[in-house]
């Protein structure tokens, strides 16, 4: 059986697996809203015998730090961005840490929640090789102003505009050679539509066809699927 360690990485309560083999890279795995670090053991030990070390950092007030009702809307709505930027954050963090003490490649992986922060922190972090975004999004102002249009809500504040644009990927994410990030989305995605996506990759593939490619599944709502697990290995074969 897999031997997960427990660690705290720059604070964050985290689980750690390491591969049999010496490994090729090392893979940061987020989870989503309302799930757990340990929900992912099994995500984490496919990709370990991968050859990467994977780390599973516990989103914010997910389990050790806290918890909420997370089938609860208003307070979905309510904390949904204050997570996911604190996680973007913490991230960083933790990316800088191990670009510091490891050599090997980092790409990180993310979904749903755990997908936006993915995007946020490939776009933030140069040291951050590669990343998947599964179900998230690399456009988060326009993701939010489609949420609010689709369920008939006020349009964003000037000031809270301001804020999702200090760390929306779509604000920092430039053209490099040398980085590549795969987004795979569910075409009948109810909980984060695809719509930001498309809205992304029509903004950017003109510039980066050859850097960021979007897959969409059809007829699937809201789920990793084989497939998906499939491409994964895929673009972590290529991009190590």
């Amino acid at each position: 059986m897999d031997q997960f360690e427990y660690r705290h990485i720059c604070g964050v309560p985290s689980l750690v697996l390491h591969p049999s083999s010496p490994p090729e890279g090392i893979v940061v795995l987020y989870h989503g809203w309302g799930s757990t670090m340990e929900s992912y053991k099994f995500f984490a030990s496919l990709i370990a015998n991968w050859n990467r070390t994977v780390i599973i950092p516990e989103l914010p007030r997910h389990g050790e730090r806290g918890s909420l009702d997370y089938k609860d809307a208003v307070t979905l709505q309510a904390n949904f961005w204050p997570i996911v930027i604190q996680g973007v954050e913490e991230a960083t963090e933790i990316v800088t840490e191990l670009s510091h003490t490891n050599e090997a490649p980092i790409t990180v992986i993310g979904h749903s929640t755990g997908g936006f922060i993915a995007g946020g922190t490939y776009a933030r972090h140069h040291n951050v090789r590669s990343a998947v975004v599964i179900n998230g999004s690399c456009a988060w102002v326009k993701f939010e102003e489609l949420y609010r249009e689709k369920l008939g809500f006020a349009p964003m504040e000037a000031k809270d505009i301001e804020t999702l644009q200090s760390y929306d990927p779509f604000s920092f994410h430039q053209p490099s050679s040398d980085r590549r990030l795969l987004l795979l989305h569910c075409e009948k995605d109810s909980s984060v539509p695809i719509d930001s996506q498309r809205y992304f990759m029509q903004e950017r593939s003109t510039q980066e066809d050859d850097q960021i490619r979007l897959i969409e599944f059809a007829g699937v709502d809201h789920q990793i699927t084989l497939s998906m697990l499939q491409k994964i290995k895929e673009f972590l074969d290529t991009n190590h």
